[in-house]
């Protein structure tokens, strides 16, 4: 008798129902914003991720889903999406736009609660735009969705990474602080030390996450302009009553993030409490061919967004 291969998982009728009314709930949100909808094919050229996410990306080291030498099944979406923008020159027929997709991803890794091989991102990105509003705009977006998922108990993460002069700076200012503390860091943070020390604060080993507790981590890296820009973009979501917290560890696992990041978190979810996350990436457009335009954007788990929902959608 064959079985699903392990972390897959089938979505029966009674789940369907579910899926179904996240969908049309998302639909409705993201219309209101004026994002229109785009699919995307599952497989891409590998190199798209290599460049995109960054040769040290957990990603490309462990969990890529290779089909031969030169294809990969999509790991996220924003490289996707990006690709789709440059490659249908959607910057000289659209310029500013904004995009919403659903679909399913694939990264090889030990499945568990909320982490599986074959899992599904509800997500967005708008491309066109450097400004702080924008940003206030997508994390506001996220909270509606959220809101209207009835989901509650929820946090927003928030942090400004700078551009990548303040992000040369950070990594300076990280190399100094935990060279004398490697001995006490996991085998992967000490590899992680030497080809991307930005992926120490991201690790989720105690141990690691101790040391980088204790270091005086500020805004001290950030130029004057990206100062200014995370400035407005709190008092944006000030305005706006929107409740976030500023973590300055808060990095993400992906090298294309420039200046806000952001992550949604569930304390249903355990350890891996990652509801979502997203962030703007200002160079990527540029870096995969395009022209030079800002960014943001985000994707919500639709598995862990049925970890803590699931009693509490409501009926459509």
């Amino acid at each position: 008798m064959f079985k699903r291969i392990p972390g897959t998982k089938d979505i029966l009728p009674e789940e369907a129902a579910g899926w179904r009314r996240i969908e049309a709930i998302a639909q409705r949100i993201f219309s209101l914003y004026h994002y229109q909808e785009i699919r995307l094919p599952l497989l891409e050229e590998a190199g798209l991720f290599n460049r995109s996410l960054g040769e040290s990306s957990e990603i490309i080291q462990k969990q890529m889903f290779l089909v031969g030498a030169q294809y990969a099944l999509r790991p996220e979406a924003t490289a996707s999406v990006v690709r789709a923008y440059i490659e249908n020159n959607l910057d000289k027929t659209a310029g500013f736009i904004k995009l919403y997709y659903t679909g399913a991803m694939f990264r090889l890794e030990r499945p568990q609660k909320g982490r599986l091989r074959q899992f599904h991102h509800l997500g967005c990105e708008a491309i066109g735009c450097a400004d702080a509003d924008l940003d206030i705009e997508v994390i506001a977006l996220a909270d509606d969705l959220l809101k209207n998922f009835s989901l509650s108990d929820y946090k927003i993460k928030i942090n400004s990474l700078g551009c990548c002069e303040d992000k040369k700076a950070l990594r300076g200012g990280l190399h100094k602080g935990l060279k004398d503390k490697l001995a006490k860091l996991c085998l992967e943070c000490r590899r992680r030390f030497k080809v991307n020390v930005l992926r120490i604060l991201d690790c989720k080993k105690e141990g690691c996450r101790e040391e980088v507790g204790k270091l005086d981590i500020t805004d001290s890296h950030l130029c004057a302009e990206c100062k200014a820009h995370f400035a407005s973009v709190k008092t944006g979501l000030d305005s706006l009553s929107i409740d976030y917290e500023v973590v300055p560890h808060l990095v993400r696992g992906l090298d294309y993030y420039t200046r806000t990041v952001f992550e949604i978190t569930h304390p249903n979810l355990g350890s891996q409490d990652a509801l979502g996350a997203g962030g703007r990436y200002d160079t990527l457009v540029k870096e995969l061919g395009g022209p030079d335009v800002g960014a943001i954007g985000f994707a919500l788990g639709m598995e862990r967004l049925f970890l803590v929902t699931i009693n509490q959608l409501p009926v459509t």
